[in-house]
């Protein structure tokens, strides 16, 4: 009951009131399993307790040779989350696209498969795709000596090898 004061010759009245009390919601934040990266909340790689409607920031770090493909588990806009709930957030990343550019000279051809298909320079590969390379010598006189260019992987000097696309490629 709650008594209001009235003025002097005026009567009281007496008014049942309920209390209500309200407490903003704690949520934890988690980070899931990642492969090819990984993901701080607040710059901190590790879960955390926020109140509902607080703003976590969220950066997806991928390792070298990947990029982000998406988030599951919450909707972040802009690398913010606003807090509604408890969530487990996982980012998915993929292999940055790999080039491969394959050269013949006239004394000799190179001919090659990626993954058992055959090698198509307009398409674009990805880390651990493997390149089976074949070569012939085509002119009398002149003999296969090995590969040359910008691989970072290790490719035996054979005229059939195979090579792995690395992150560093």
């Amino acid at each position: 009951n709650y008594n209001i004061p009235m003025q002097a010759g005026a009567e009281g009245i007496s008014i049942a009131q309920d209390t209500v009390v309200f407490v903003k919601m704690k949520a934890q934040i988690k980070l899931g399993t990642m492969q090819n990266g990984t993901v701080t909340l607040n710059g901190f790689e590790q879960d955390m307790w926020c109140y509902a409607g607080e703003q976590v920031e969220v950066v997806a770090l991928a390792d070298l040779g990947y990029q982000l493909l998406q988030f599951e588990g919450a909707d972040i806009f802009d690398g913010k989350l606003v807090v509604d709930g408890t969530k487990t957030i996982v980012a998915l990343f993929e292999s940055k696209p790999v080039a491969i550019v394959l050269s013949s000279t006239e004394q000799g051809n190179v001919y090659a498969t990626v993954n058992g298909a055959p090698f198509a320079e307009t398409s674009t590969y990805k880390i651990g795709d493997v390149v089976a390379i074949n070569t012939n010598v085509n002119t009398i006189g002149y003999h296969f000596e090995g590969y040359m260019g910008s691989f970072c992987g290790s490719l035996a000097n054979n005229l059939s090898t195979t090579y792995t696309i690395v992150p560093q490629d």
